[in-house]
C-alpha cells in the first residue's frame, strides 16, 4: 500500500476497533508527526485469496461415554458451561 492507502487503512481500523470515530485513540485524534513517525515502522501489503479451504468437524466420532465424561466435566464448571452442554 502507499502513503495513502496506509492511512486510510490505520483509520478504518481504528474506527472499528476503538468503537467510533470520536474516540481520543482514533487517527484524526493524533498528532500528524506522531502517525507520519509510526507509519514509517508499518509494512503495509494487500494479498489476495484465491482459496479457502476448511475441516468442519464437532467430535462426531466420539462414543457416549465420552460425550457423558465431557457433559459433566462441563457442568461441574459453572454456568456458562451449562450453555455449553445444550
Amino acid at each position: 500500500l502507499d502513503d495513502k492507502g496506509l492511512y486510510d487503512l490505520l483509520v478504518k481500523l481504528t474506527n472499528h476497533f476503538e468503537g467510533n470515530a470520536e474516540s481520543p485513540a482514533a487517527v484524526k485524534h493524533m498528532d500528524e508527526k506522531y502517525v507520519a513517525d509510526n507509519m514509517k515502522a508499518i509494512v503495509a501489503f494487500e494479498i489476495e485469496l484465491i482459496d479457502i479451504q476448511h475441516v468442519f468437524k464437532l467430535s462426531q466420532n466420539r462414543y457416549e461415554q465420552d460425550k457423558k465424561k465431557i457433559a459433566d466435566e462441563l457442568e461441574n464448571r459453572g454456568i456458562l458451561a451449562e450453555e455449553m452442554v445444550k
